[in-house]
């Protein structure tokens, strides 16, 4: 199983607008490689969750209704 590596900095390309799974915000995938995204990442006080990506457009985009983990 492969891991992603955590980034110390994701840039924000936009913050995005609502839709189906609440808030999104969209960034650039890192070497175009979407193994490197993580699958969760905090902005502007939020959690949002990985909803999809497109690597034609070198872009990732995150949702914060989305579950980053598993409630204990």
């Amino acid at each position: 199983m492969k891991t992603a590596t955590a980034l110390d900095v994701i840039l924000v390309r936009d913050p995005g607008d609502y839709g189906f799974f609440g808030h999104y915000i969209y960034t650039g995938i890192p070497d175009n490689d979407p193994t490197k995204l993580p699958k969760g990442i905090m902005y502007d006080g939020k959690a949002y969750g990985l909803s999809s990506h497109n690597t034609d457009t070198g872009s990732a985009a995150y949702a914060s209704g989305i579950q980053i983990g598993t409630p204990a």
